[in-house]
């Protein structure tokens, strides 16, 4: 079966001293995939099997080298960060990112897919509900295609 992928032999991000982790990274297709964001955790606190950790992240952007590895870069400026953290994160709830399409659209016999966007969102983890949906998105990928 053919892989529509490519398996990394080693590594694809190296892990610096700034940062405990790094995990969900995401690729901008108008780059031909090499530079996106990633998550990289700053310090954890707690056990992740026990209620009350906590990971302190920042996003950051991210390239590609020549051998395909990715270097992790400057960090994310996201507009109105601090307020939206400062305002949004009570006790219970945490900051998260989504990623979705928009509906799509039927073109005689070709599909047109929506548009890939990423986003913030509250979740709030004592009620297992989400608070609220940031309504412009960090990333929209115009470049969805025909399938």
């Amino acid at each position: 079966m053919d892989k529509k992928y490519i398996e990394h032999k080693s590594k694809a991000v190296e892990v610096d001293e700034r940062f405990e982790y790094v995990m969900a990274i995401t690729l901008d297709s108008r780059t031909k995939f090499k530079e996106g964001i990633i998550r990289c955790v700053l310090k954890r606190t707690g056990d992740l099997l026990i209620k009350g950790f906590r990971d302190l992240s920042e996003l950051h952007k991210t390239t590609s080298n020549s051998e395909g590895n990715f270097i992790i870069g400057e960090k994310l400026n996201i507009k109105n960060e601090v307020e939206i953290v400062n305002n949004l994160l009570e006790e219970g709830k945490r900051l998260g990112i989504i990623n979705g399409r928009e509906a799509n659209q039927i073109f005689e016999d070709k599909i047109k897919y929506g548009i890939f966007s990423v986003g913030l969102f509250v979740y709030d983890y004592e009620k297992g509900k989400i608070d609220w949906v940031f309504k412009e998105p960090l990333i929209r990928d115009c470049d969805a295609g025909f399938a």
